[in-house]
């Protein structure tokens, strides 16, 4: 396990900027940063990073966290192994204590198919540098390719030997699970009970993630496959879903928005050959259509994407690929076809990285020019077959959600296919308002099964409902008790002090808080008693911590409360007002007299206590009563105790300086 001291200064180190920029493209709002949240779905920025606070939030989701929560969430690992990546971002090195073998096996479930990708990624390409028919056959094969030492080792590329079983043997040796083994595709066990590696005499391209971790390999023959295929991939598994992953994407995100724009291409080597070159923004669909994953990494760095195919029929049917979903998505999409008989690698081997960018800016065509000079090409004179492509290029146009680009296209197709402007407007929009029947009544169908299912959950609903009632009222005061203490625990009880009233002086929000404690409280939220004993522990032990302190707290638990419910600056807020206009942030803001707020908030919790009380009362008087209705004895006790207890709730809420939003019937 990882010492708490290594756990801190990772903590201490780390700043959200930095680790963010990692995966998002940041733009600089005054203090603060935005991105398009990579949580969901969106076109206008609303993800807020405040490097000073070191936290981010989303004002379109609601998500927030800090490095560490961000890492956890968006690459799917646990809270472990986002400190370890953390670390060796900001070569940190982490003490550890010895532990259990239940911590252990907890940790490798989640983590033991990364970490046998990482040893087989190292076994290829040690097999490439350091053995002799690998240097003889592997790497002499990629030398002659074009590619220089440095690419090599950048991309990681390896070879597997031509043996049955080596790496399997090598997989064992370290103890490895052959489940997980099987499961990622290293090795398959045949019916004889012997075990075959699966990238047998094949050079290795591993796969990576956005933050660099190998989650599958694609392996190719060396020369002609007549008797086998050319390459084969990682089967899809718990880490491996090829319609989420990129080629290249992990070294080429930086590059991507400083270029401002993403060059696809369609196979391992053309993003190999392109970097080598210098064009460094590439990235390759590993020969499959883009998928909406895929398209929705792309728009994280930037909003256009030039995609760049060979010239012949076979390398613009790969282009047209996942065009369409692409324009939906929000992009503007470009084509660029190579002369015949080049494709990107051949291209920057004869004429340079440069003349690439040269030929991109000067050829490329958006998607509906480069369709309707295609399509017009294709139909020649045959009025059936001008009037089917135009269709089709209609469809293609009513899916650009931006109505002033759409409007762009309809001209631009008028004008090539020789239509009037007018007819193409309409019938793009009729495409539109079918689309929106159709999902409306898609949403409809969705929605009536759903009801059906739900309408067996509504006895069961009301009576949630009507337990949690009288708790809810209690949560909600709870929370905005350990609000003031993350928040303000640390400040004067009195920020002006009382000259004729000096008892206040030096006294912190803490110390008052902690002095008027209800004995034997129980608190309604586990979060909330969590953090307040907590915090309770730490003055008793003479330490006040300031909010930062709990923004990065170690217990991830903690740190999401208090980003999630304590204050966002002034100018996140005005940004966000700013973008929606039309929504209402009503956030509490406390004064410099925190005594009163204070004073409110435990009177608040008294009587929602006593509220919960007289509650529990009148239920277990329903209960003497009984269905019968029966005044017997215990009832009549009951009732005397109910009514007794309601009269004083009534006149202590009487007497309260606070208004209270439910009121006991």
């Amino acid at each position: 396990m990882i010492k708490n001291s290594s756990i801190q200064l990772v903590m201490d180190t780390m700043r959200v900027d930095e680790v963010l920029a990692d995966f998002l493209h940041l733009k600089r709002r005054g203090v603060n940063l935005l991105a398009n949240c990579p949580f969901h779905d969106e076109k206008t920025p609303s993800f807020t990073i405040s490097p000073a606070k070191g936290i981010y939030k989303c004002f379109g989701c609601g998500k927030s966290g800090n490095s560490v929560t961000f890492l956890m969430e968006h690459e799917n690992i646990s809270y472990v192994d986002a400190i370890r990546y953390l670390a060796k971002k900001y070569n940190i090195t982490l003490e550890e204590t010895v532990a259990t073998g239940e911590e252990i096996q907890k940790s490798q479930e989640k983590e033991s198919l990364f970490i046998l990708n990482d040893f087989a990624n190292q076994y290829f390409q040690k097999n490439l540098h350091e053995t002799e028919i690998g240097k003889t056959l592997a790497l002499a094969y990629f030398k002659e390719r074009g590619f220089s030492e440095k690419t090599i080792r950048d991309f990681q590329l390896g070879y597997c030997l031509d043996m049955r079983d080596e790496l399997y043997k090598a997989l064992k040796r370290q103890g490895f699970n052959e489940e997980y083994i099987a499961q990622l595709g290293l090795a398959k066990k045949y019916d004889d009970g012997g075990w075959r590696d699966f990238f047998r005499g094949r050079i290795m391209f591993p796969i990576h993630n956005l933050s660099g971790k190998v989650v599958g390999f694609g392996g190719r023959v060396m020369g002609n496959a007549e008797k086998t295929a050319k390459y084969i991939n990682s089967p899809e598994n718990d880490i491996y879903h090829k319609s989420h992953v990129l080629y290249g994407l992990h070294v080429a995100k930086r590059a991507i928005p400083k270029e401002n724009y993403c060059i696809l291409v369609e196979g391992y080597t053309d993003v190999i050959s392109l970097y080598q070159a210098g064009v460094e923004n590439a990235v390759a669909s590993s020969g499959t259509a883009l998928t909406v994953e895929q398209l929705k990494l792309i728009r994280r760095f930037t909003e256009n994407l030039h995609i760049l195919y060979d010239g012949d029929k076979a390398g613009i049917k790969a282009a047209l690929r996942g065009t369409d979903l692409a324009l939906e998505s929000g992009l503007n999409v470009n084509l660029t076809l190579l002369k015949e008989g080049h494709d990107p690698d051949s291209f920057v081997k004869e004429y340079g990285g440069q003349a690439l960018k040269d030929y991109i800016q000067s050829h490329s065509s958006d998607i509906v020019t480069f369709k309707a000079k295609l399509y017009k090409e294709e139909a020649g004179s045959d009025p059936v077959k001008r009037a089917d492509l135009t269709k089709d290029i209609i469809q293609t146009i009513s899916l650009v959600p931006d109505n002033i680009k759409r409007s762009f296209y309809i001209k631009e197709c008028a004008i090539l296919m020789g239509i009037e402007e007018e007819l193409l407007s309409r019938e793009s929009q009729r495409i539109i308002n079918q689309r929106r029947k159709k999902q409306q009544t898609d949403n409809q169908k969705r929605d009536a099964e759903e009801s059906s299912y739900t309408s067996n959950l509504e006895e069961i609903e009301q009576d949630v409902r009507q337990l949690g009632e009288y708790s809810s009222n209690l949560i909600t005061i709870e929370k905005e008790l350990c609000k003031i203490l993350l928040e303000h625990g640390d400040k004067p009880i009195e920020a002006i002090q009382d000259t004729d009233n000096p008892f206040f002086d030096d006294v912190k929000v803490v110390d008052y808080v902690f002095t008027r404690h209800l004995e034997n409280f129980e608190f309604e939220s586990a979060i909330c008693k969590k953090l307040f004993y907590h915090i309770k522990e730490n003055f008793e032990a003479g330490n006040v911590y300031p909010l930062t302190h709990y923004l990065h707290h170690t217990d991830t638990e903690i740190a999401a409360f208090a980003i999630e419910h304590c204050q966002q600056d002034a100018e996140t807020l005005m940004d966000w007002n700013k973008n929606k206009k039309n929504k209402r942030l009503k956030i509490k803001q406390y004064g410099e007299n925190y005594r009163l707020e204070v004073d409110q908030i435990l009177e608040q919790i008294k009587i929602a206590y006593l509220e919960k009380l007289g509650k529990q009362i009148m239920a277990i008087t329903s209960q003497a009563i009984g269905f019968n209705l029966l005044y017997n004895e215990d009832a009549k006790k009951y009732l005397l105790v109910q009514q007794e207890f309601l009269n004083q709730f009534k006149e202590l809420r009487g007497n309260s300086s606070y208004i209270f939003r439910k009121l006991i019937k």
